[in-house]
């Protein structure tokens, strides 16, 4: 089920901005003003600009998740760096400071 889910969001990540990109050549390529001013849904002067806003909004979004995603990451990085040094410091039977490395790591995992 989530390959289709996938496939599905791949096609409309191409697909929809082909097709919109085809409707607006459409429309500018060969006007019609007497037609936009009877189909209002047809008109580029109206979904221009909302598609503007769209393309922005989805943008901000998209850049906020990866801002997100790159936190996460730097922050497991720090994690397995720590569990790294906990059993360093347990194989060389230092239990003491294996112990303070660990209070680190629920520190910082708890944030």
């Amino acid at each position: 089920m989530q390959r289709f889910y996938i496939i599905v969001g791949v096609v409309s990540m191409i697909g929809l901005p082909v097709l919109f990109c085809r409707q607006i050549y459409y429309d500018l390529r060969y006007p019609n003003p007497a037609w936009w001013n009877q189909h209002w849904e047809d008109d580029p002067r109206i979904y221009m600009p909302l598609l503007a806003c769209g393309v922005l909004v989805a943008a901000f979004v998209l850049w906020r998740d990866a801002r997100r995603f790159k936190r996460t990451q730097q922050k497991h990085a720090q994690l397995w760096a720590i569990l790294h040094m906990v059993r360093q410091k347990q194989a060389e039977g230092n239990w003491g400071e294996a112990m303070q490395w660990l209070k680190k790591y629920e520190k910082l995992y708890e944030e």
